[in-house]
């Protein structure tokens, strides 16, 4: 009994090293995102500046500009998902 408590003792740490590297890889996946998105948006911003030179402030709101960064994060996980050979 004694080998097959051991073997069940493997399996579960190994396991629980998956689920451990998944945890680690989904929140590394999600800060690159949130990376890439606030320079995109620093950029698309920029454009914006460029093509309004009249245009003096960059007043924009809180709530909007929440909105804004999760569409964003949004639309990058779903092209992640259908782009990337390595995501599901």
């Amino acid at each position: 009994m004694g080998g097959s408590e051991s073997g069940q003792e493997e399996v579960r740490e190994s396991r629980n090293y998956r689920e451990n590297d998944m945890i680690k890889t989904v929140d590394n996946l999600k800060v690159q995102i949130e990376s890439a998105v606030e320079e995109a948006q620093e950029a698309f911003w920029a454009v914006i500046a460029e093509k309004f030179p009249e245009v003096k402030t960059g007043d924009f709101p809180p709530d909007a500009s929440h909105q804004f960064s999760h569409h964003c994060e949004l639309a990058v996980s779903i092209w992640l998902r259908l782009n990337h050979p390595d995501i599901e």
